[in-house]
């Protein structure tokens, strides 16, 4: 472990089973002024992460018991470069553009390597985590700027338009039933009774997919319980369980809204494309201390997973559609972690985890 820490010198987690690595990484590192920290394997990289910030990690990726693109997966959202042999260059390039590890997987560095080499990728890569660090703090600005926008709208739409409506219809109502004698008059009030209607439904619909409101007054799991009861009943060659533990109705509101939607995108996607026969949806609140896993496992955890037993699809040859990425990017905002795993005629499962304070 390297001197202490200046006030600007960032700090960087290298990984490698081999000592002789290690030390050499290390020294070029600490010799252009960048304080370097060195553990043996993955879960000792997890326990770093926990205690302090990592500005970068370099893992190298042939470890035994956990790899680094495991270890990468693990530590997210801490930016990684990997450090492996030339003929990993493929393996390391296929974990660079997955979709799991986003990216936060920076570049990878080749063995045997140079001082100068190993120097340059870094700062390179520093510069490059220092944009995605600022493009998550805009990401997550503009997110919940937008959803309290959505919000406002709707209650805006809600109030005003849904009053005029009311309006309209007591009116017409009054007038049918003072010309109740005039049969023309009669068919106008009742086309537009029936116009309202329509209109009062369809602005229901947008107001719900603006923001469901419904979250503010009965709560997350009453409004996922309702959820599933009118998927059910929609879907009835499909059987939806919902089983939830802990504590959920006083949540933020930027979580509770995330994990109605992700739900809702994954039940319409089930519905449109698995022909699944099940759907197990499980949302529990427990304590980081469960999972020791994750690098945020030290908070309490929101954990939410979506099981079915449909056709699937290859996750390797398959473009993720907007639902899918819409629920991913929602995740990512929220500082959380998003896995789907899927084979054709498999099933399909959804994992997401949500660490808070």
């Amino acid at each position: 472990m390297s001197n202490e820490k200046t006030i600007n010198e960032p700090t960087i987690l290298v990984v490698d089973d081999d000592e002789i690595t290690r030390s050499i990484v290390s020294k070029y590192l600490e010799s252009d002024g960048i304080n370097a920290i060195t553990v043996s394997n993955g879960h000792e990289a997890i326990l770093v992460c926990k205690k302090r910030h990592i500005d970068l990690a370099i893992l190298d990726v042939q470890m035994p018991n956990m790899n680094g693109i495991e270890v990468a997966r693990r530590i997210d959202p801490v930016p990684v470069v990997f450090l492996s042999h030339v003929e990993n260059s493929e393996t390391i390039l296929e974990a660079i553009s997955e979709r799991s590890l986003g990216p936060r997987a920076i570049s990878y560095l080749v063995k045997p390597i140079s001082k100068e080499e190993t120097i340059r990728a870094i700062r390179a890569a520093l510069g490059v985590a220092h944009e995605l660090e600022e493009m998550q703090r805009l990401l997550e600005t503009s997110t919940h700027a937008l959803e309290n926008e959505k919000r406002a709208l709707s209650r805006e739409i809600h109030d005003q338009v849904g009053q005029e409506l009311i309006g309209i219809y007591v009116d017409t109502k009054a007038i049918a039933k003072t010309t109740s004698d005039r049969v023309d008059i009669k068919e106008k009030t009742d086309r537009i009774i029936n116009s309202v209607d329509t209109i009062q439904r369809t602005i229901g619909g947008i107001i719900h997919t603006l923001y469901p409101e419904d979250l503010d007054t009965l709560g997350l799991r009453k409004c996922l319980e309702m959820m599933i009861t009118q998927w059910n009943k929609r879907f009835q060659e499909c059987e939806a369980k919902l089983l939830i533990s802990g504590e959920i109705d006083e949540l933020e509101n930027n979580v509770d809204v995330m994990i109605y939607r992700t739900v809702q995108e994954a039940m319409n996607n089930i519905g449109k494309y698995a022909k699944a026969k099940n759907v197990a949806i499980e949302l529990r609140r427990r304590k980081g201390e469960d999972d020791e896993g994750y690098l945020f496992s030290s908070k309490d955890i929101l954990q939410l997973s979506i099981n079915d037993d449909g056709e699937g699809f290859d996750i390797d040859e398959a473009n993720l559609g907007i639902g899918l990425r819409g629920m991913k990017d929602r995740v990512k905002v929220l500082g959380g972690s998003f896995k789907i795993d899927s084979k054709a005629g498999r099933g399909t499962k959804i994992r997401v985890l949500i660490p808070f304070d």
